[in-house]
């Protein structure tokens, strides 16, 4: 009942509720609490690892605040069957420019089952996929729908160490991304795939970023 709470703040700009063992029945009374707080542009749900493997249950209720700009779901456990619903309900939160999806290991190695729904959220602007486990197996099908997200300016494909020491069997597929893309983070990755993805991927090389920042 605490999440009633949260309506009469109605100044607040970001709200924090990473690491508090929420679970997916939380997810609606905390949407209604703040769908009325216009101010409300941030909502971090990081670290509550519960909301894994059920979203088909909580995510349609983050619509209601469709005036948010940011969502963290990083370290939620989250799998390839929650990205459609939350999918869904992104791409009806017009305001959403920022989705940050760090530290979600089960998203690795089955892409091709979840990157597709990434074309609905097509008004992002940016996307963090840092330190997902993916492998070169995954790259071309996030590839696809980052090409098909005209807004995306911003993919952080950082740290995912599965990805070091290969770039010869993914690098071709960064080419696709280029379309939008104004900058794209690959830290982590070893020197020869720097020097692979440099030299054979026909990128626009400014948009590469190879520098260790940190990750939200």
């Amino acid at each position: 009942m605490w999440a009633l709470h949260l309506k009469g703040m109605r100044h607040l700009e970001a709200v924090n509720l990473d690491y508090c063992k929420l679970i997916d029945e939380d997810v609606q009374p905390i949407a209604v609490a703040l769908s009325d707080i216009q101010t409300q542009v941030h909502l971090n749900l990081g670290g509550n690892q519960a909301l894994g493997g059920c979203a088909s249950l909580w995510a349609l209720h983050l619509k209601r605040m469709n005036h948010l700009k940011e969502l963290i779901l990083a370290g939620c456990n989250l799998t390839d069957a929650d990205m459609e619903p939350i999918a869904e309900s992104v791409s009806d939160m017009p305001n959403l420019i920022h989705l940050d999806l760090t530290d979600n290991d089960a998203l690795g190695s089955c892409a091709s089952l979840w990157a597709l729904y990434l074309k609905r959220m097509n008004h992002l602007k940016e996307l963090i996929l840092a330190r997902c486990n993916l492998t070169d197996a995954d790259m071309e099908p996030i590839a696809e729908s980052v090409s098909d997200m005209p807004n995306l300016i911003h993919l952080d494909l950082s740290l995912n160490p599965l990805l070091i020491g290969r770039a010869s069997s993914w690098a071709q597929h960064l080419k696709l991304m280029t379309k939008h893309l104004k900058k794209l983070k690959l830290f982590g990755l070893a020197d020869e795939d720097k020097e692979y993805i440099n030299a054979s991927s026909d990128l626009n090389l400014t948009i590469l970023d190879f520098t260790s920042q940190p990750i939200s």
